[in-house]
């Protein structure tokens, strides 16, 4: 109650208490003269900055002129200034700092170089991992063996553009790629829903294009029968190979206007003549009775592509290359020897750095030396006749020499070697003067073309049918006067590649019948 009437008085006492202006002030003492009130803020004097009347200040912020798109709040705040805050003492004559600002954060990288979604088919599926993979891997790979001047890398910068505007090119190019993917991880093919896909994609379009007299044989259907029938040779479905190397032979009488002129034409005729080279060998081993046509079709190369591997190599590379000569070690990091030519030589190397003795001429199938000297042949004749570096086309000539050489010995060869000698004879001899750009990547191989031109003479002059005829150590001689004129600078340069004593002493036979040829004749 007392509470009550207490409440009351003071209500009653502020109605009936005068103004506030009324009212006089209490008396405040010195030392609390300048004291502020408890619980009010500090005054702080304003910051101005004083701008042109022409370069308006924008609202907006800076980082967001940046950019021609919208940050949302996270990313506003991630570019806030967070200045310290500034003391009240402080005037307005010091200049303001901005401390640099760092760019937001993407989930994606705004910045890559790929030629996103312009694809000329759907980039889904395993489309983007097929074009890397074709790109980084299968171009480098195989496009060595047409590399010429001013294109090393022809499938990159020839290949790929083309095919970036042609989208039955772009489906068999991601088929290839993906064919290649799956025998190199040894998955099974014929169940791959993507190749399936990619495949028949392009051989829908293909056939399009061979009912349209302005398409059938243009470049883009060139260029897509080669990977068809890559795709097909690989796959070792040879049959449908042979309809497509049958179809760029049409073509090929068609395009009459195609003559190497650029780069451009330069290339494709290179790819139609190494794919009608190739199955025109198929062809004939296919139909051959031999026993060496026999070893050629259970070759493993019968459904393979020279491979060329690039820096770093693999250890098993490593290993096939610490096995050769520095000559072939310099030819092979120089990206001009295949794996294949690299097992080859590796293998050979080190039979030739055995006893030096000679497999014995009827050797049975299980014998090993016999078995892998003869398969060793036949695996040449076929890498001899796919797309090849230059040196490395000559090269498979002068190790069939050697190997027949090493296999023979001192003796006769059998009758079923004497197509493959007349292969090797045509081939150094019978082809005539290369093309510019063949001859401007031999003439770095000065040793390397007398070595070949040796071992391979060396073969023939163990042919009753060929030696009196054949003259590829005669050209040698008159060709590279100065290697060969004596046997001592002759004998340095053949020990540069692949030698031992009994190839030593059987190339210094045939060189002194060759050099008592050459005085006869003069």
């Amino acid at each position: 109650m007392a509470r009550a009437i207490r409440i009351e008085q003071l209500l009653v006492h502020n109605s009936t208490s005068p103004p506030e202006h009324d009212r006089t002030r209490p008396r405040t003492p010195v030392s609390r003269k300048n004291a502020l009130p408890k619980r009010q803020p500090a005054p702080r004097p304003t910051i101005s900055v004083k701008t042109s009347p022409i370069s308006p200040v924008s609202a907006s912020s800076p980082d967001r002129a940046r950019f021609s798109w919208e940050l949302d709040k996270a990313d506003l705040s991630a570019v806030r200034h967070h200045r310290k805050r500034k003391s009240p003492v402080d005037d307005e004559g010091f200049p303001i700092c901005h401390k640099p600002t760092r760019l937001p954060r993407f989930s994606v990288n705004i910045f890559h170089t790929e030629p996103v979604n312009v694809f000329p088919i759907p980039n889904e599926g395993v489309v983007p991992r097929m074009v890397k993979y074709y790109l980084q891997v299968w171009a480098p790979q195989h496009g060595r063996a047409l590399a010429f001047e001013g294109h090393p890398k022809p499938y990159q910068s020839l290949v790929f553009p083309h095919a970036l505007q042609n989208g039955v090119l772009f489906e068999a190019m991601v088929a290839l790629a993906r064919v290649s993917w799956l025998l190199q991880e040894r998955l099974p093919w014929q169940k791959d829903a993507a190749l399936t896909r990619h495949r028949a994609n392009a051989f829908a379009g293909l056939k399009l294009r061979m009912t349209s007299e302005t398409t059938c044989a243009d470049d883009t259907t060139i260029l897509t029968i080669a990977a068809l029938t890559t795709i097909d040779y690989v796959l070792g479905v040879h049959e449908g190979a042979e309809n497509h190397v049958n179809a760029m032979q049409q073509i090929r009488k068609i395009r009459l206007d195609l003559k190497g002129d650029t780069p451009w034409q330069y290339f494709l005729l290179s790819v139609m003549r190494a794919y009608e080279a190739l199955w025109q060998f198929v062809k004939d081993r296919n139909e051959a009775t031999t026993s060496m046509a026999q070893l050629s079709i259970d070759s493993p190369m019968r459904s393979e592509l020279p491979i060329y591997p690039s820096l770093p190599f693999n250890i098993k590379v490593c290993e096939a290359l610490s096995k050769v000569s520095t000559s072939f070690n310099d030819m092979a990091m120089a990206g001009e020897l295949s794996i294949q030519m690299i097992d080859i030589l590796a293998n050979l190397s080190t039979q030739a750095r055995g006893d030096g003795s000679a497999t014995p001429p009827n050797s049975p199938p299980s014998s090993p030396g016999g078995r892998n000297l003869l398969n060793t042949i036949a695996d040449l004749r076929c890498l001899s006749v796919m797309a090849t570096t230059p040196i490395e086309h000559k090269l498979c000539f002068g190790i069939i020499g050697t190997c027949v050489t090493l296999h023979y010995g001192s003796e006769k060869i059998s009758d079923d070697m004497h197509e493959t000698l007349q292969g090797l004879e045509d081939s150094l001899v019978g082809n005539g003067k290369p093309e510019p750009q063949e001859e401007n990547a031999l003439n770095a191989h000065r040793e390397c073309l007398i070595w070949i031109s040796v071992a391979a003479a060396g073969a023939l002059d163990q042919s009753e049918l060929l030696s009196a005829m054949s003259m590829v150590l005669d050209q040698t001689l008159e060709q590279y006067p100065d290697e060969t004129g004596d046997w001592e600078t002759l004998e340095k340069i053949l020990k540069k590649f692949l030698w031992n004593d009994l190839l030593g002493k059987h190339w210094k036979r045939c060189w002194r019948k060759a050099m008592h040829r050459q005085s006869k004749a003069r």
